[in-house]
């Protein structure tokens, strides 16, 4: 009995402790993981809002040709509608690298947090991406009606009129296009603070 009963002291303490390590290694492979999704969350979330913000800065009413712009769009053109549309252009091109550089971060921060929620985050994504392409259109029809050919074209006051409520903010940025934008921000927003306060 005494042997039997020495066993028992022995082999309780060890039990314990084999749980107490499989609990302990449990709850550190939880931890590490809710560290994973709350880093990605954050990531997520600061990469929205610096594409918000290109967003934004493209859309400033202000912009102005460099010299380098000036001289080669000289070069190129033959009359000041052509320098002009060819200014645009370029103007335009330089305001929009950021917006793609910006784009690329959060397509990569997307497909990293897919990978590690197990789930995509897209779908929340979707009205933002919409504002983005709706002002590239903007953009677009913009420089193609400064076009020396399309001058002579007479264009639609109001399709003019709204072209531009996309193209620049007010200064407040209280226009629709700046609301619309601002609430097509509030899906992943959500989705992403949710996600935040999850782990926090």
């Amino acid at each position: 009995m005494d042997a039997l009963l020495q066993q028992l002291i022995f082999a309780v303490p060890a039990w314990i402790g084999a749980v107490v390590a499989v609990w302990g290694i449990n709850t550190w492979r939880r931890q590490i993981r809710g560290d994973d999704e709350y880093q990605v969350a954050r990531r997520l979330l600061l990469a929205t809002y610096r594409y918000r913000d290109t967003l934004r800065s493209i859309r400033n009413p202000f912009s102005f040709a460099t010299k380098e712009d000036e001289a080669e769009a000289a070069a190129i053109s033959t009359s000041p509608t052509e320098k002009n549309w060819r200014l645009a252009q370029r103007r335009y091109d330089r305001r929009w690298a950021p917006v793609d550089v910006a784009r690329s971060q959060l397509e990569a921060e997307l497909l990293e947090a897919e990978v590690v929620w197990q789930e995509s985050p897209r779908p929340a994504y979707l009205s933002l991406l919409e504002k983005e392409a709706q002002l590239f259109r903007a953009i677009l029809e913009h420089i193609d009606s400064l076009e020396p050919s399309a001058v002579d074209e007479a264009e639609d006051r109001d399709e003019k009129r709204a072209r531009r409520a996309i193209l620049y903010c007010s200064p407040n940025n209280a226009d629709q296009f700046s609301t619309e934008l601002n609430a097509a921000i509030e899906g992943p927003e959500n989705v992403l603070r949710k996600r935040l306060k999850k782990y926090k």
